[in-house]
């Protein structure tokens, strides 16, 4: 279960991350 809690903590980090570039201008 542990693994699986890391795995969608990074994924989430990573959907809110690519929410957060493009509005700072980073977006490709």
């Amino acid at each position: 279960m542990a693994q699986v809690a890391v795995f969608l903590a990074s994924d989430a980090s990573a959907g809110i991350t690519g929410q957060v570039i493009p509005v700072t201008g980073w977006g490709i």
